[in-house]
Parts: structure tokens; sequence; C-alpha cells
């Protein structure tokens, strides 16, 4: 019995907090708790009509919590590059943000083998790119992001479209 307890105590202080949480149980009391306090009643409509990305919201929060990153900034992204969940890259490669595969000297969309994978890289990425660039608005994170016409986009319609899907689901 000593044994088993050093072990859940061990693994408690080496195992990040959302692994623990979802563990224990408790993840999905914790992610109603973020949606509550930090997201508006827009959160859920929006996933619910988010094409291919129906229905992860949830997934978003949790992937956020484990990246240390704003759900909505990360959604807000996701909803604007896959044009609310239905680009071509994130249909046929559960990529959503279009990342293009090192493999193929950068010259294919990779592949990832579920749209739960495809997500977390995502959420991974940005989270990533805040982090070390220690970002403080949406845009700054285009400036680095989305510096240039890419597709016929620019930078000011990446912040522009990006910052408008935040502000809806902002509370």
């Amino acid at each position: 019995m000593f044994i088993k307890s050093l072990v859940l105590s061990v693994a408690l202080l080496f195992s990040p907090l959302h692994v623990i949480l979802d563990e224990v149980g408790v993840m999905d009391v914790v992610v109603d708790t973020i949606k509550e306090e930090t997201v508006s009643e827009n959160w859920n409509n929006a996933w619910e009509n988010a094409g291919e990305l129906e229905g992860y919201g949830d997934f978003i929060i949790k992937s956020s919590m484990k990246h240390n990153v704003d759900p909505r900034l990360v959604s807000a992204i996701i909803l604007y590059e896959t044009n609310w969940g239905n680009s071509p890259s994130l249909v046929k490669h559960n990529n959503p943000l279009g990342v293009l595969d090192p493999k193929t000297e950068f010259k294919q969309l990779k592949t990832f083998n579920s749209l739960e994978i495809g997500l977390d890289a995502s959420v991974k990425s940005i989270a990533k790119i805040v982090h070390k660039n220690k970002v403080k608005s949406i845009e700054e994170l285009g400036e680095i992001y989305a510096p240039s016409l890419i597709d016929n986009i620019t930078h000011q319609n990446w912040v522009d479209g990006v910052e408008d899907i935040y502000s809806t689901l902002e509370k």
C-alpha cells in the first residue's frame, strides 16, 4: 500500500496538471469552469457551426491548457485559417493550419493521423510562437505568423479576421 501511494505521489509531482485532471476525472469540470469564466455564450455556437471542427471546442480548451495558451486566441486562428472548418487541408489532411511537410521539402501539406493530433499540433505551434515572442496582441502575432501576402490574404485581412472571431468568443 505504501509503495502504491509513493508511486502515485511521484506521478502527481511529475505529471502535467492536464494529465492529472484527466486521470482523476475532473477535466470536464475544469473545461466547463473555463468556458463559464473566460468565453462567451457564442463559444458552443461557434464550435457547433464549424464544419469538420464541429464539437471540438472542449478539445481546444484542453489542448490550450496543456500548452498554456488562450483558447479563444487558438480558436480564432484555427476557425479563421480553416474557413470555419471547411478548408481542404483540414478536411483531407487533418491539418488545421495548412502546415507543409518537411519530409517533402515543404512542397506538400503534412497529413496528421487524426484531427485531434492535427489540432493539438496546431495549438502547440501557436503557443510556441506566442511564448517565444512574448506576444501581447493579435496584431503582434500577425506580424510574426502572417507577415505578408499568402493566397491573397494580406496581413491586415488575417489580423482583422482573427480579431473578429476572437471578439465573438470573448466574455
